[in-house]
């Protein structure tokens, strides 16, 4: 991936994980306030049904590809904010084709003006 999906800011001291689950232990953590962002939200490794528990794979730095907990139960507010990256990449430029098409309330099609 070249672009991450989501900015974050951790609410709490979090854990960073090799895994997106409770499974392993870890002293390495982003403090209370770090910045960081995530390329995608997964599921826990262990418990995946379970929609109270989420995790963000960690884009860029020294944590690459590791995990950290967004949400887990029994907390009423996120682990750390997520905020959605909105792509501002405009279209590439180029030649557009456009076509109309028509769909008549009996069945028939119409490409352009005409029947197909």
């Amino acid at each position: 991936m070249t672009t991450a999906k989501y900015n974050c800011v951790a609410r709490f001291d979090v854990k960073i994980r090799p895994t997106p689950d409770t499974y392993n232990s870890t002293n390495i953590q982003f403090k209370a306030g770090t910045q960081f962002q995530v390329s995608e939200i997964v599921p826990d490794r262990v418990d995946p049904t379970n929609p109270f528990k989420k995790w963000g794979k960690i884009f860029g730095g020294e944590f690459d590809g590791m995990y950290t907990a967004l949400e887990y139960p029994n907390n009423s507010n996120p682990i750390s904010t997520y905020t959605p990256i909105q792509d501002t990449t405009p279209p590439p430029t180029g030649i557009y084709i456009v076509h109309e098409i028509d769909v008549y309330n009996d069945g028939s099609i119409t490409v352009d003006g005409k029947p197909i």
